[in-house]
């Protein structure tokens, strides 16, 4: 049952509203590693169940902002745990440039939104401070 504390604010919302949801469905939902994984597991049962003519949730539209959020996170979450050593050796190497460039761009951002002033010693990246 605590594992059920790891569930999203909206995912515990929309159980609240809706006591038709079974508990093992939300302890599956609870066991994905990141919350737009288990978002995306917990929007496909509710899909699934208004199909067969039970409440369904209504999914939000997301600004630009939050969808670029999102997708990001939903990438992080695909690259925990990929089984990149069973690949072939043509699928690694692009998986090598399509993360080097999304290295490269991450770092260009991340120095567009914390600037350092001229001649000052570059740190690696990180999270910037954007207070």
């Amino acid at each position: 049952m605590l594992t059920l504390n790891n569930l999203p604010e909206d995912v515990r919302n929309a159980c609240r509203t809706n006591p038709n949801i079974p508990k093992e469905t939300l302890l599956e939902v609870a066991k994905m590693k990141t919350d737009t994984s288990m978002r995306r597991k917990f929007q496909v049962y509710m899909n699934k169940a208004g199909k067969a003519g039970q409440t369904a949730v209504q999914k939000p539209k997301l600004s630009k902002q939050r969808f670029l959020i999102t997708k990001t996170e939903a990438l992080t979450g695909a690259l925990d745990g990929l089984p990149w050593s069973e690949w072939s050796e043509d699928d690694r190497n692009d998986l090598v440039n399509a993360l080097t460039g999304i290295h490269n761009k991450t770092e260009e951002l991340l120095n567009a939104m914390n600037p350092q002033p001229a001649g000052a010693e570059q740190k690696p990246p990180g999270r910037p401070n954007l207070s």
